[in-house]
């Protein structure tokens, strides 16, 4: 290692310049505590997010695909009210520690983040929820979605 002497009135510029480069370079590292993140940033990450939608149409009825990685199916609701369909799904919550398992560990560096999904839409026509039903697989949510069909019109005999 080697020492440079350097005036007094260098070593006044030279630590602006270090700061100047030392706040860009810690902006482009990952946080290697997530605890001290700042509330903006942690709130980001509980958004909910809108999952991206494939709407298929046949005569019988509706299919509809939603891609929601790493959601369980329990944590799934889905509501579907005359012509409105809605999909929505809770953080999930932390499994219950079991006292005979390993001790906890400690998260040093994390970037994935547990996503809630909504997403509400509208169908041409009124969907039988008796006849629709739900599937989740890799990450895909299929709805498959029957349409209502119309009473056929009676016909009254005149007396």
């Amino acid at each position: 290692m080697f020492f440079v002497p350097a005036p007094r009135r260098a070593a006044r510029f030279a630590h602006p310049l270090a700061a100047w480069f030392d706040e860009r370079l810690l902006d482009t590292l990952p946080d290697p505590a997530p605890d001290r993140r700042d509330a903006a940033a942690s709130g980001a990450a509980s958004a909910q997010r809108s999952p991206a939608l494939e709407l298929r149409d046949d005569d019988a009825g509706y299919t509809v695909q939603l891609d929601m990685p790493g959601v369980g199916k329990d944590a799934i609701q889905v509501a579907i009210d005359g012509r409105d369909v809605t999909v929505q799904t809770g953080a999930p919550s932390p499994a219950p520690a079991d006292a005979a398992a390993a001790p906890p560990q400690r998260v040093v560096y994390s970037e994935r983040r547990q996503a809630s999904y909504a997403r509400s839409f509208r169908l041409p026509t009124e969907i039988d929820q008796a006849g629709s039903s739900a599937r989740l697989e890799n990450g895909v949510l299929t709805l498959t979605l029957a349409k209502k069909v119309a009473p056929r019109a009676a016909q009254l005999t005149v007396n």
